[in-house]
């Protein structure tokens, strides 16, 4: 039973891991297209652009979106980002990243167990306590990435 336990254990790890890197996937095409935005023929000014001004430890994600957003604004032949996505994938990468998983059993009636699924608990904007499938949480992740991907895709090749 405990090497049973351990298995979903490091499964539920790879699951954040994934989660986790993706989004930094995310965030290095974000920082790319703002740094080819305010390219400098000064290859050392580019440098520190990029590797200083637009790192995680100074600019966070969400300040990235936010500055890529405004540039997307101003560039009429961009298409329109779906903010509501990147704020989808910022919210389930944070849950998969600070919450711990819990076992949720359903029970019918006759206190038989209908339905059983690994949950985790996330703030919702408004404050409440939310609870989710960590399975479909994953699905949702899944599809809000391959769509912002897809996105992004569209704006490095505007971009050359």
């Amino acid at each position: 039973m405990r090497i049973k336990s351990e298995k979903e254990k490091v499964g539920r790890q790879m699951e954040t891991a994934f989660v986790v890197e993706k989004t930094i996937e995310l965030e290095e095409s974000i920082a790319s297209i703002i740094s080819q935005y305010f390219h400098s023929n000064d290859i050392d000014k580019n440098i520190v652009f990029r590797n200083i001004v637009l790192n995680n430890a100074i600019i966070s994600l969400s300040s990235k979106i936010k500055l890529y957003r405004h540039i997307n604004s101003i560039e009429n032949d961009w298409p329109t980002p779906n903010i509501a996505l990147f704020q989808k994938v910022m919210n389930i990468r944070n849950t998969f990243a600070h919450s711990s998983t819990s076992r949720v059993y359903i029970l019918n009636e006759d206190k038989e167990i209908i339905d059983k699924h690994l949950s985790l608990k996330s703030v919702s904007g408004s404050g409440a306590l939310k609870r989710s499938k960590r399975s479909d949480l994953l699905i949702e992740f899944e599809d809000a990435f391959r769509e912002i991907k897809r996105h992004l895709h569209e704006i490095n090749k505007i971009q050359k």
